[in-house]
């Protein structure tokens, strides 16, 4: 039995797809191709003064990667997948047949 972790992406608009692995790198990479460039390098925040939005750099390459997967996650293009964590593969499909199980 294997007890690693295992984890999903799931893309939740047109086209809809899911990718499940033990290896993590491989979910970043992949939320990663699929946000565009404007979201990897650009981030508006709330000016109060001017009651607008500004944008800034979003100094993206420089964050280590587990911030640059929360940032991409929070970006336009992230916020069309949803990422989930599970214990072991074992826990993820069990998980599976519960949902199935109670419609």
């Amino acid at each position: 039995m294997n007890n690693e972790k295992y984890y999903v992406l799931t893309k939740l608009s047109e086209p809809v797809f899911e990718f499940g692995t033990h290896d993590i790198c491989f979910i970043y990479d992949q939320l990663e191709y699929h946000c565009c460039s404007y979201c990897r390098d650009y981030i508006e925040e709330y000016d109060e003064e001017t009651d607008s939005f500004i944008e800034k750099s979003s100094n993206y390459s420089l964050l280590p990667l587990d911030e640059r997967f929360a940032f991409l996650l929070g970006s336009s293009c992230g916020a069309e997948f949803l990422f989930e964590e599970y214990d072991s593969y074992v826990n993820y499909v069990y998980e599976l047949e519960q949902e199935y199980l109670n419609g």
